[in-house]
């Protein structure tokens, strides 16, 4: 089968939660639907995402579980796609803005999602994939990194106590 557009690969239907869902039901949808990305929104309208690290590094610790969701969204500037994006234009998006899940929407409802995983899955989009990501400017400062010693440049005396 070939695959050219999102919603030949995107995960549906989109599983969402409100804007008012608290953390703990939060927890719940995640762990009971196996994901780890929830898109928010309010009264059907896209209004953020929210992933497990948020809750993780965002929310656990700094709220209670009955607190509400839209305390560690990411909210505003959300990047989505539409159901007729290419893949290669998702590929691409997720490559400039360092994210790993899309929203998909249709008419301002969101209808599913698209990952990182979805697009490794389909082998004639690797190569495309593989040189977007070495094009990005966050995998160019990780290869400086990945072939250094750390031991080379630190010292103990460059941090007095």
């Amino acid at each position: 089968m070939k695959y050219n557009y999102v919603s030949d690969l995107m995960s549906k239907p989109a599983i969402t939660c409100e804007y008012n869902t608290t953390f703990k039901e939060t927890i719940e949808i995640m762990k009971t639907k196996d994901i780890g990305f929830l898109p928010v929104t309010k009264k059907g309208v896209l209004v953020g995402v929210v992933t497990d690290r948020d809750l993780l590094i965002r929310g656990i610790g700094t709220y209670k579980l009955n607190a509400r969701i839209d305390r560690v969204m990411t909210s505003g500037d959300v990047r989505f796609v539409d159901p007729g994006t290419s893949l290669k234009e998702a590929a691409r998006i997720m490559a400039l803005y360092k994210i790993r899940r899309l929203p998909v929407l249709k008419d301002g409802e969101c209808v599913g999602v698209i990952t990182t995983k979805n697009l490794l899955n389909v082998d004639e989009l690797f190569p495309y994939i593989k040189e977007t990501y070495l094009n990005t400017s966050n995998y160019k400062e990780y290869e400086m990194y990945a072939n250094s010693n750390p031991h080379d440049s630190l010292k103990a005396s460059d941090y007095p106590l």
